[in-house]
């Protein structure tokens, strides 16, 4: 779980974990891997938690004085999974899709670390 701030006010973001070194898609079929099968899963179940128990979890992760309310625009989800180079145009397509219809942000383990070279350079 990340907590963190932009012009909208605190977010949080919950984060799953896949493999690093698997296929996003399927080679022969536009279908997605079990890794990301399992990842997508696992986020649909905090997503269904999270409906029923935010208040719940606010005060016992002691965010209440960073998030005495949270709605449920500020909870995003992302999915950390394989590689840049395990890419495919069609896992890309897929990948977007997912974003679009699920409102899960897929990246790969390669943009992770990126985006932590940046945090650590100071941008």
């Amino acid at each position: 779980m990340l907590l963190g701030r932009n012009s909208t006010g605190r977010q949080i973001v919950l984060v799953e974990f896949e493999g690093v070194n698997v296929d996003f898609c399927q080679k022969s079929k536009k279908e997605i891997t079990v890794a990301v099968r399992n990842g997508i899963t696992q986020i649909h179940d905090w997503k269904r938690w999270m409906e029923y128990n935010k208040q719940y979890m606010i005060q016992n992760t002691e965010l209440s004085d960073y998030l005495p309310v949270l709605p449920g625009w500020a909870i995003r989800y992302c999915l950390v999974v394989s590689r840049r180079s395990r890419m495919t145009e069609m896992a890309n397509n897929l990948r977007g899709e997912i974003r679009l219809n699920e409102l899960i942000s897929v990246v790969t383990y390669d943009r992770l670390v990126d985006d932590i070279r940046c945090l650590v350079n100071g941008f």
